[in-house]
């Protein structure tokens, strides 16, 4: 019966994982303030449920019993509730924050009561047993394991989102049905029932327990922050890679629970095991720091980004991660047992301390990824949370006797803590030099720009003298020339100019992402009537533009004609009152997890209501690793929402631009000639100069860029999925970047060809 119960568990925390990670996507697009709205809320839903436990159970509650309510109760309210609000528009139009609290409430507070429950019932069932804590907890953290590699790897990509959250209710009521079979399998008089009056081993101080349980719940979740991020430069930000960092992590965490059970059995475990344990984690996440700092060596020149995902060299990285998680899974398992020690205890006290530890593992999340790493970088994250454990040992030595033990204990402790100060800090810059920019020619008057950001790492390079690219990640995101700061990506030039000269009377315009200024400076030369605002999500993308002193070449961010928002697209789209003639957008790379947001029927649809009647709306996105089908449904899914349009392309550098709106086309050739002439005082560059370097030397040339028109497109993709928010069609489909480039019929470019040369 204890194997059936500990598998029940694991179901529900299959179950239970397969949420956290689907209403992270379902409701928290957005890099401001979404994610972190929607894992406190969770996060306090669960706390508050493991607390309702507590309560049901000091009034003798029978744990089994509440626990096949709080399944029922999830099997029915997920369905019910999440398939409306998958977008963040939806909740902002409930009411924010609280609408989306109150909407995750019922099915996370069912979450959070079931392990207190089912702990509770367990260890009156086996009262003799000290590790049903162990036991429990390690099974449902394998469950989240499972969950994770389902849901990453087969339920989203196969089912969607909607398909994922049915699949988990699916799952919620099979554990209710095999508790129910226990409950109806084991008679009341085989359950043992403690008196109210039970004592508890008064040697251990209860508040210091719950402060080594709330200090490794924030470390536990504040390291991982970190080392998914300083892996997911070497693997790649996707879908898959981020699956497969946070279940070597947590499989880590369950493996210790599982492993320190048999000892609690064989012997009473004490403070002197959780001190070892602590100064053992001491150790290995310094050692942790060190490896990482040593990682860099790992590339060799042939390897770029993503290449680790499928490469041997990743076990490395596992191996980093894997052992400070066992540690992380045996620390907490052993501490909550002290905590509560008896089978009246367990009663009492899990709910409250799990509660805790729910709390205090969301606040490290949420406080290292908005605080810590923005900051202190991550270097210095690693280093706080690396020293941690250190001074909780020495909370617990104080009760370690006899005095010689304690005095040789805190010798140690100073010595490791000395020691640890030598290990070398992660240093971005020289990781990046030595892989992402191995071709950099630098004159006295660049800087090397490299600064962490909310988007990642932030870079800015000159190449050969010439040439300076703007990379988030390693991955290139603009290139300007450095001594003529108007010579730019051309499929930037061009997605700023279409939308102006292909209608008539345009007043204002917005632009979504600064990149390196192109586009905006093309609208800022114009002669609108209105400011150019232009959003950017990532500030250090803006100081990263002013490493080479170019201010002087930027001034119109200064005279006026540009308001510079920093904020993520969606929100600034939702949030604006403004309706714009002109709206353009460079979309990141498909296959970054959360591209779903720049991809979706809903993202364009945000776009529409914000332009005017007669406005343009330019998309331009690159084709790197976008096969046919890919490249079909973005196609379908932009002229679903922008019927009339047409596709031009920037095909040397892999560039395309859709051009949509509400009504047709027109080509003012007389406006477009008086464009080309249109003096500046910037640097002396007209606007014809501009659109010269993006291959359009004079206003005949601008059809040369046209491909197709919306209807040529809407003929030949009938057949292919519109990407939602709800089906992460994009990111999904897309594999990891080690994998060939598309060929044969799965090849982008084949299809355009041929579509061109059917049309033409």
């Amino acid at each position: 019966m204890v194997l059936l119960t500990g598998l029940t568990l694991f179901i529900s925390g299959v179950a239970l994982f397969i949420y956290q990670m689907l209403w992270m996507r379902l409701l928290g697009f957005t890099e401001d303030t979404s994610i972190a709205a929607t894992l406190i809320a969770l996060f306090m839903g669960m706390a508050l449920g493991s607390l309702l436990a507590q309560w049901r159970l000091k009034h003798k509650l029978n744990g089994l019993k509440g626990f096949i309510f709080t399944q029922l109760l999830i099997a029915v309210s997920t369905p019910l509730l999440l398939p409306h609000l998958i977008s963040p528009e939806q909740i902002e139009f409930l009411y924010g924050d609280i609408a989306l609290f109150l909407i995750l409430l019922v099915p996370s507070a069912a979450l959070g009561m079931a392990f207190p429950l089912l702990t509770s019932w367990l260890a009156t069932y086996k009262p003799n047993n000290p590790s049903v804590i162990s036991f429990l907890y390690g099974l449902m953290l394998l469950g989240g394991v499972a969950g994770l590699l389902l849901n990453g790897f087969y339920i989203v990509p196969t089912l969607g989102l909607n398909g994922a959250i049915y699949s988990a209710a699916g799952l919620n009521l099979f554990a209710a049905l095999m508790a129910l079979y226990l409950y109806l399998k084991i008679k009341p008089s085989e359950t043992f029932s403690p008196p109210l009056s039970s004592q508890t081993n008064t040697t251990w101080q209860p508040f210091t327990l719950l402060i080594i349980l709330a200090l490794i719940g924030f470390v536990t979740m504040g390291s991982s922050v970190v080392w998914s991020k300083l892996i997911s430069l070497y693997t790649g930000t996707t879908l898959f890679s981020l699956t497969a960092i946070l279940t070597t992590i947590f499989l880590g965490s369950a493996l210790g629970a599982l492993f320190i059970q048999p000892w609690q059995n064989r012997q009473k475990l004490n403070r002197k095991h959780l001190f070892i344990l602590l100064v053992s984690l001491f150790i290995v996440l310094n050692i942790t720091r060190y490896l990482f700092s040593e990682a860099p060596n790992l590339y060799s020149s042939s390897q770029y980004l993503g290449e680790l995902l499928n490469h041997s060299d990743a076990l490395f990285f596992a191996f980093m991660v894997f052992i400070p998680s066992l540690l992380f899974g045996a620390i907490t398992a052993l501490t909550l047992t002290l905590y509560c020690q008896t089978p009246n205890n367990i009663q009492q006290k899990i709910g409250a301390a799990y509660s805790l530890l729910l709390l205090t593992t969301i606040t490290g999340g949420v406080v290292t990824s908005l605080w810590l790493i923005p900051e202190l970088g991550s270097s210095a994250s690693l280093l706080i949370f690396a020293s941690t454990p250190l001074l909780l040992a020495l909370l617990v030595a104080p009760q370690i006797k006899p005095l010689k033990n304690r005095i040789t204990r805190y010798a140690l402790l100073g010595v490791l803590g000395i020691a640890s100060l030598f290990i070398p800090n992660i240093h971005l810059p020289d990781l990046f030099k030595q892989h992402y920019y191995r071709h950099i020619d630098t004159f006295p008057l660049a800087d090397f720009y490299l600064e962490e950001g909310k988007a990642g790492v932030v870079g800015f390079t000159l190449h050969k003298l010439k040439s300076s690219r703007l990379k988030v990640n390693g991955l290139i995101q603009s290139t300007i020339l450095a001594h003529r700061t108007f010579k730019g990506e051309p499929s930037e030039i061009v997605s700023g100019a279409l939308p102006y000269l292909l209608q008539k009377n345009a007043t204002n315009a917005l632009v979504l992402g600064f990149q390196t200024g192109i586009t905006t400076r093309m609208l800022a030369k114009s002669d609108l009537e209105g400011v150019v605002k232009t959003v950017e999500p990532e500030p250090k993308i803006i100081d990263a533009m002013m490493t080479l002193n170019l201010l002087v070449n930027f001034p119109f961010l200064e005279d006026g004609r540009v308001d510079i928002e920093y904020s993520d697209f969606r929100t600034a789209l939702r949030e604006d009152s403004e309706y714009y003639s002109i709206i353009v957008t460079q979309a990141p790379y498909a296959w970054l997890t959360g591209s779903t947001q720049f991809y979706s029927q809903e993202f364009f649809n945000l776009v529409k209501m914000r332009l005017k009647e007669n406005g343009l709306f330019a998309y331009h996105f690159n084709l790197l690793r976008i096969d046919t089908q890919a490249l079909k449904s973005i196609l379908k899914t932009f002229y679903s929402v922008f019927p009339t349009g047409a596709v031009f392309s920037d095909l040397y550098h892999g560039n395309l631009i859709l051009l949509g709106g509400n009504h047709p086309l027109i080509m003012d050739f007389e406006k477009i000639q008086a464009y080309y002439k249109l003096d500046s005082y910037y640097l002396s560059a007209t606007a014809g100069e501009m659109l010269r370097f993006g291959n359009i030397r004079s206003p005949l040339e601008l059809p040369r860029s046209l491909l197709f028109s919306s209807k040529d497109i809407n003929q030949r993709v009938k057949e292919a999925d519109i990407i939602t928010d709800r089906n992460l069609l994009i990111e999904t489909h897309i594999k990891p970047l080690s994998e060939k480039l598309p060929e044969g019929e799965k090849d982008p470019y084949k299809f355009i060809r041929e579509l061109m040369q059917k049309i033409h």
